[in-house]
């Protein structure tokens, strides 16, 4: 599925997807680990094939999941900004931070079948 960011469409090798306590890249990561792995998505300039292509590219999707509640959005978004922001003061560089959210979504249960009755009417 392409991702779309100001609406063109963006590789997938782009995006750090980031759950409530995961980060979603190479076998995954605690989100502990989240200053590390920004660090090497937005400064990977396209030598590792499923990070960044470069800077200017990069960006995170944040996956909601519909059973946390505005607090704990809160406490992720804050993590997730004060890693940036240590990275870029390391960095010395002018990278940006882009963030997008998805949710996800209970399946649906599928639908019951409909009621045929198999009796054989008798004349």
């Amino acid at each position: 599925m392409p991702y779309y960011y100001r609406g063109k469409p963006t590789k997938y090798c782009n995006v750090l997807d980031i759950k409530t306590d995961s980060l979603l890249i190479d076998e995954g990561y605690s989100i502990t680990e989240l200053k590390r792995i920004l660090k090497r998505h937005y400064l990977n300039n396209g030598a590792v094939p499923y990070y960044a292509e470069s800077p200017n590219k990069a960006f995170i999707q944040v996956t909601l999941n519909n059973s946390k509640n505005g607090k704990q959005l809160k406490e992720l978004l804050i993590k997730i900004t004060r890693s940036f922001d240590k990275v870029k003061e390391e960095v010395k560089d002018t990278i940006e931070l882009r963030i997008l959210f998805d949710y996800l979504t209970p399946m649906p249960p599928p639908p019951l079948p409909l009621f045929h009755s198999n009796k054989i009417e008798e004349d």
